[in-house]
């Protein structure tokens, strides 16, 4: 099995900054991971944050499809309570087509109750509306002409033009390790979206429930991360001294959703314990190392994080993905091939 390497992009600009400025460059940015031999984008969905964390992913994944030509385009992850799913539909076919068939479609449940509340949608509904919403997707995608009544959507003779590329998209579950987050990730998913790296008796479980539905095989899609940020430098004391600030302040963000919701940060974590947790910055050498051992607790197929921390300069992101490009990916795949034929 071939590791595949992706790029995640949230869009995120300090107040004050151009967002059309950071819009371009990370589409530079995006163009160059695709030319330097990177699988995959993917881009996720946030309302009303002030440092304009991306509401609108699939108009993004159409700009991606657009400005590249073979890298695959995912979402991590679109939350299909906040849309109706005919809309949804239609959306993520065109993108499909723009791109010739490589988007994957990852979508989650959502759990800002601020979202729901501004946009109208009751939060107690969002698992139930997930689940209707993904079957509507797959039967506007496969079937010409389809009535559906529901708990939350009813329509009649129902033809959902353009037809995508792929027949269906690809739908990816996120989903937290609890078992009932793994079971509708395994019954509802074509792959599961993990998060971070998963533990194996999570990952066991998941492969127990594919088993149960008849859905097992070799190799089950999982997208994980070693960490969801990663920094590839070759002076990491450098550069953990200068992105530190930079780190704190985005984990500033998840302390502020949770307070919002009446909880403290997982694990009782303090903000900067957290941001230990989830930025590494290190050498090439030291991140393939961290990816080898993540990859072995509990083996996936997509390794994804975030190459861009907010309020540092894109350039200086540029830097880590090439990097991480030309000397951290065929490190962890020389890797993974001898371990794999190791006696």
């Amino acid at each position: 099995m071939t590791l595949r390497f992706g790029l995640s992009y949230l869009f995120r600009h300090p107040p004050g900054t151009s967002a059309s400025a950071v819009y371009g460059a990370k589409l530079e940015q995006i163009r160059l991971a695709e030319s330097l031999g990177l699988d995959d984008v993917w881009v996720g969905e946030h309302h009303f944050v002030d440092d304009g964390w991306l509401p609108s992913p699939l108009t993004a994944a159409a700009a991606i499809a657009a400005a590249t030509g073979r890298i695959g385009i995912g979402t991590n992850a679109l939350l299909p309570a906040l849309h109706h799913p005919i809309r949804l539909a239609e959306d993520a076919a065109v993108v499909d087509d723009i791109s010739g068939g490589r988007l994957l479609l990852g979508v989650a449940l959502g759990y800002r109750a601020r979202e729901f509340e501004v946009l109208g949608i009751p939060h107690r509904e969002r698992a139930g509306r997930l689940e209707e919403a993904v079957g509507i997707l797959r039967r506007c995608w496969t079937e010409d002409r389809f009535t559906h009544a529901g708990r939350h959507y009813a329509f009649a003779d129902v033809a959902c033009r353009p037809v995508p590329a792929q027949r269906p998209i690809p739908i990816w579950v996120g989903a937290a390790e609890a078992p009932a987050a793994l079971r509708r990730a395994a019954v509802l998913g074509d792959g599961w979206l993990s998060g971070g790296a998963p533990r194996p008796e999570a990952r066991a479980r998941y492969l127990e429930i594919l088993a149960e539905l008849g859905k097992d095989g070799p190799n089950p899609p999982i997208a994980a991360s070693s960490r969801p940020y990663i920094f590839v430098t070759r002076d990491p004391e450098r550069d953990r001294h200068a992105l530190r600030s930079a780190a704190v302040e985005q984990t500033r963000t998840a302390e502020r959703w949770y307070a919002e919701a009446g909880q403290a940060l997982p694990g009782g974590l303090s903000v900067e314990q957290l941001t230990d947790l989830l930025f590494l910055v290190d050498t090439p050498e030291n991140v393939t190392a961290a990816i080898l051992e993540s990859y072995r607790q509990g083996a996936y197929t997509h390794h994804i994080h975030t190459p861009n921390i907010l309020g540092v300069p894109v350039e200086r992101c540029t830097e880590s993905v090439e990097l991480f490009a030309t000397e951290v990916v065929p490190a962890v795949r020389a890797g993974l091939a001898a371990e794999a034929v190791a006696p």
